[in-house]
């Protein structure tokens, strides 16, 4: 039973007073085009909403003509055409919209062009209230989703098989190819289960699927989405990354061939997204195919740097420059032309440098043992700061 005065509770009684002011049925749709609040179905109403309102949902051709008008990007009421091979008519979307995101629609059958400038406008305030009420309001399908993924991803096998056969059934996303994906804020705070919904409006209704974790999100995306056909699969992060309009970090797993591998896909993911961490502000995004050596580095524990020769150490602590050189030097392989050039440094300086670097560190850097372990050491230092 739901409190009285609750969130959902005032979208309702919203919704059935502009319903009345109006003298049309009124439908409230969350952002994934699931029913919210409705008024009495009267006069002229149609088969998709009728099946919607039974059905606790648009289908899958609904939903996809829908987002196709346009109504995802939409900041103005938009009125929509008809369908007629799926019984919809003509409507009247106005978008409910906070913070910059899109969190609902409300909806008027209209196919006799008979709503109005005044009727529209009313709708319009209408829907500025249902986005405060919205904001306050548990995302049910969003937690839904979150349980589903915490159970695909559990210990114990049953729960993974339980998981699967309820997501598949559901229709939420097939038991196909996939990327795993982890999200997390990387500035001010991110309303993260908005920026899932805005992925799913950019996809097709169950190509993905998305659940908030402690620290983040934690998404699904078929490759059989037209959106991501154009793009190469280890670029899908990118793609991710730039559709937020705040900062935000992307880590990709490699492709998974279906839910099963979706653990080993997370494992990925979570180690793309601690890379991606560090990575330049505007570029935090990191897919697995194309980490190289931070594949490995990445598993390493924090601590291993304090295993570390202590020169080396102190040398990353007390000398940036010098540290920097070293780096520079073990990049370019060892090539002092590359090396000085990086540096814009004359080669007579870049000598003494590397003298100094061996003198503090009782390094080698002829050796190929002792400059693997100093790249390692720069690499863990770098995870570390």
């Amino acid at each position: 039973m739901r409190e009285a005065g609750s969130p959902q509770d005032e979208l309702q009684t919203l919704v059935e007073a502009l319903s009345l002011a109006i003298e049309r049925p009124v439908l409230l749709d969350d952002a994934a085009l699931a029913p919210i609040a409705y008024s009495p179905q009267w006069g002229e109403i149609d088969e998709v909403r009728e099946s919607s309102i039974l059905g606790r949902g648009a289908s899958r051709r609904v939903r996809d003509a829908l987002l196709a008008q346009g109504i995802a990007r939409a900041v103005e009421p938009v009125r929509t055409e008809a369908v007629p091979e799926i019984g919809m008519e003509e409507r009247v979307c106005v978008p409910v919209r906070a913070d910059g995101e899109t969190v609902g629609f409300m909806w008027l059958v209209d196919s006799t062009h008979t709503i109005g400038d005044e009727a529209i406008e009313r709708v319009r305030r209408a829907a500025v209230q249902a986005a405060e009420f919205l904001a306050a309001r548990p995302d049910a399908a969003l937690t839904e989703e979150t349980a589903l993924l915490n159970d695909l991803c559990a210990p114990a096998e049953d729960d993974r098989d339980r998981a699967r056969i309820a997501i598949t059934g559901a229709g939420l996303i097939a038991d196909r190819p996939l990327v795993v994906l982890r999200v997390a804020s990387d500035g001010p705070a991110t309303r993260l289960g908005d920026f899932a919904r805005r992925i799913s409006h950019r996809v097709s209704a169950g190509h993905v699927l998305a659940g908030l974790l402690p620290d983040g999100l934690l998404m699904l995306l078929d490759l059989d989405e037209p959106a991501l056909s154009v793009l190469e699969p280890e670029r899908i992060a990118r793609w991710v990354h730039g559709a937020a309009d705040r900062p935000l970090a992307v880590g990709q797993s490699a492709t998974v061939a279906g839910l099963a591998e979706v653990p080993e896909g997370r494992r990925q993911a979570e180690l793309a997204l601690s890379v991606a961490r560090r990575s330049p502000v505007g570029e935090r995004f990191a897919a697995w195919e194309t980490m190289r050596v931070d594949r490995l580095v990445s598993q390493l524990p924090a601590s291993a740097f304090a295993d570390a020769p202590a020169g080396i150490r102190r040398l990353i602590a007390d000398e940036p420059d010098l540290a920097a050189t070293l780096t520079a030097y073990l990049d370019a392989a060892g090539d002092i032309k590359r090396t000085a050039a990086a540096l814009s440094l004359h080669r007579s300086g870049l000598y003494y440098r590397l003298q100094r670097i061996e003198e503090l560190t009782g390094l080698r850097l002829a050796d190929g043992e002792d400059r693997l372990l100093a790249h390692l050491a720069l690499r863990l230092a770098e995870r570390s700061s």
